[in-house]
């Protein structure tokens, strides 16, 4: 994106900006058929700043097949070295249908054991935390005051409305998207009618299964709030699963609130699903 673009979005009001540089190595890059490169990166970010944005995120990407620590350790040195108010640091998902998955069905590519995905998500959990960032969703890292409020609002389970081709909205126990078309949008609107693809209404194990796992992804999980939201007892329910975790230092308890350790948030999706099955 050119720095003429992007002065023109910031003068349009535009004070967040989010960039996928996902590798600082040009291998790693080519391997994972990015049409950037790394010195691309760095510029987009500088223009970015020259542009007037004093707001920027930048997405990165671990766990990838063959990755060493020290590479890892590389990208996160540039990344903090460019000084983004917030950083996205995702491990690789290899999905089925994609290049990498064909590659990794063929057996020509491995996908890194468990353990070293482990190890690469605590290693960045210290490494950032070191620099200043705090952990406040299991991918995301912020300044302090430079959280996510889109994403917070999301994690949080709260009510929301999109505006936009593709946007989605939730409202009460009901979900709807927008059509994707540019065009297909501009006529709904044009013909007075909402530019409405499709919706759901949302029953009452999946809203608490939403509740609960979005509210882990943040690191913290308010029971009290849950059992108001659902209607539900779940702190009598899962009496004896919290204590086990306590013990086995996956949380912490404060009252009605549990909050994951470090360790624990390598367990987040599976302590959300045996919460879930409680109910």
């Amino acid at each position: 994106m050119s720095l003429p673009v992007l002065s023109e979005y910031r003068r349009l009001g535009v004070n967040r900006i989010s960039i996928g540089i996902q590798s600082f190595d040009d291998e790693e890059l080519k391997f994972l058929s990015r049409i950037h490169s790394s010195r691309e990166s760095y510029k987009a970010f500088y223009d970015a700043r020259e542009a007037g944005f004093s707001n920027i995120s930048i997405d990165l990407l671990y766990a990838l097949p063959k990755q060493k620590m020290t590479g890892w350790h590389d990208t996160l040195e540039k990344g903090t070295g460019l000084m983004p108010e917030h950083i996205s640091a995702y491990n690789l998902t290899i999905e089925n249908e994609t290049p990498l998955g064909q590659l990794v069905r063929s057996k020509m590519v491995s996908a890194l054991p468990d353990d070293d995905e482990a190890s690469f998500f605590t290693y960045t959990m210290e490494f950032l935390r070191e620099k200043g960032y705090r952990h406040y969703e299991v991918s995301n890292y912020a300044k302090p005051g430079y959280q996510s409020r889109h994403n917070l609002n999301y994690w949080n389970h709260a009510q929301y409305l999109g505006f936009g081709p593709s946007a989605h909205s939730f409202w009460g126990k009901k979900r709807w998207w927008n059509v994707s078309d540019v065009r297909e949008y501009i006529g709904y609107l044009h013909d007075e009618r909402l530019p409405i693809e499709d919706s759901e209404e949302l029953s009452f194990r999946q809203l608490l299964d939403e509740m609960i796992m979005l509210g882990l992804r943040t690191g913290f999980l308010d029971l009290d709030r849950v059992d108001d939201a659902c209607g539900t007892y779940m702190i009598e329910k899962a009496r004896s699963y919290i204590e086990e975790l306590r013990l086995q230092k996956l949380i912490t308890q404060e009252n009605n609130v549990l909050r994951l350790t470090d360790r624990g948030f390598l367990y987040c999706d599976e302590i959300a699903k045996r919460l879930s099955l409680l109910y």
